[in-house]
């Protein structure tokens, strides 16, 4: 963030913290507009108040989340609670029609993989365990190892292992 790099570079003493103005819950949003319009604060990255408009996650930071979201394991008592919130919610007629977009997408990609005669099968190795598991797509492999095609196929490439412990290898035509 660009406040915690000034900081770092020009030292905490350097920077101070104001409440500019005491106000009710109601009106938070218009008062934090009418300073960020009359102050334009360097540090404020966001120019609109309550909106993340205009705002974007560097790649570095949509990696980070997208590798910590991958290693994450919900304990059953979180689904249960996510699932009590989210019941009696209805969702809009373009939400569903998304929904059934991608799994219609996501089907047709595997259909079409499946059907591929340049498909090669995808051997997983657990480095661990020795247990050697073999797929007939790469998509059916990046979905057991819940990550995405691109990923199995640049581990592929460089040979190295996913996640410390997985060798993934291609199988040749006469292999598989």
């Amino acid at each position: 963030m660009a406040i915690y790099q000034a900081i770092s570079k020009y030292g905490l003493e350097n920077f101070t913290l104001e409440i500019l103005e005491y106000c009710c819950k109601d009106a938070t949003i218009e008062r934090e507009q009418f300073y960020l319009d009359k102050l334009k604060p360097e540090y404020n990255l966001l120019k609109k108040a309550g909106s993340i408009i205009g705002f974007k996650h560097s790649i570095l930071s949509r990696k980070k989340m997208r590798e910590l979201a991958l290693g994450r394991v919900i304990s059953e008592e979180a689904r249960l609670n996510l699932s009590e919130a989210l019941s009696g919610r209805k969702l809009s007629e373009s939400t569903k029609e998304k929904i059934r977009s991608y799994k219609h997408t996501e089907q047709a990609k595997l259909k079409i993989s499946l059907g591929n005669p340049r498909t090669r099968s995808v051997q997983i190795t657990d480095s661990h365990t020795k247990d050697t598991t073999t797929f007939s797509t790469m998509t059916l492999a990046a979905a057991h190892l819940n990550t995405t095609t691109a990923t199995i196929g640049s581990y592929i490439k460089t040979q190295k292992l996913y996640k410390d412990r997985y060798l993934i290898s291609i199988l040749s035509k006469s292999d598989s």
